[in-house]
């Protein structure tokens, strides 16, 4: 379900792609799981399994996809009686009657444990699939307009820096070398009560 989920979400962003000379950057807005799901067992259960489950699969498809989302939706008003306040919706990621410690910023998130995900600021080179989350073409070959140039023959892969052969440390690293193609990961490992 995920894989094809991906493969849908993928087609999108294909969409976007072809969209003027270099096409367009592609968001998913307003995506996100209702959490009165099995009519609303886990107020009365404490279990959100099936909801955590369903955020994750959400996530997933999402990463596989390559794409970035405005999760919706955050209300701090939600209550389990009244959802979120309109339309009879329960799509908040937090509820004050899930609120145990007001001191705690987590006290209240509902599913965090998919929500809350590691998160790349900045590495060299070019995203790809795995072969399971869409088509090939988001792989970049070759130079083009708008700064994401051929990464296997060098070329500048947009970040900045790349570009001449003075011998120099021109990638800011320190090292001495000229290569753009150091990786720099920074993962923020939140725990989630």
């Amino acid at each position: 379900v995920v894989k094809e989920w991906a493969k849908q979400l993928s087609e999108l962003r294909t969409c976007a792609s072809g969209i003027g000379k270099n096409g367009v950057a592609t968001i998913i807005g307003e995506i996100g799981i209702p959490f009165d799901l099995n009519e609303k067992s886990a107020y009365r259960d404490g279990d959100w399994s099936v909801q955590v489950a369903a955020m994750e699969s959400t996530m997933q498809a999402l990463d596989m996809a390559l794409l970035s989302a405005t999760l919706w939706n955050y209300t701090p008003d939600n209550s389990n009686a009244r959802g979120d306040l309109w339309n009879d919706e329960d799509l908040s990621i937090f509820s004050r009657d899930q609120q145990k410690d007001e001191g705690c910023v987590y006290s209240g998130g509902r599913a965090l444990s998919a929500i809350v995900r590691p998160l790349l600021f900045r590495t060299a080179g070019d995203a790809c699939h795995d072969g399971d989350g869409g088509d090939d073409d988001s792989r970049r070959d070759g130079d083009d307009d708008n700064g994401a140039g051929d990464y296997e023959d060098g070329g500048d892969n947009g970040g900045g820096g790349g570009g001449d052969d003075d011998g120099g440390d021109d990638d800011g690293n320190g090292n001495g070398d000229d290569d753009d193609d150091d990786i720099v990961v920074v993962v923020v490992v939140v725990r989630v009560p």
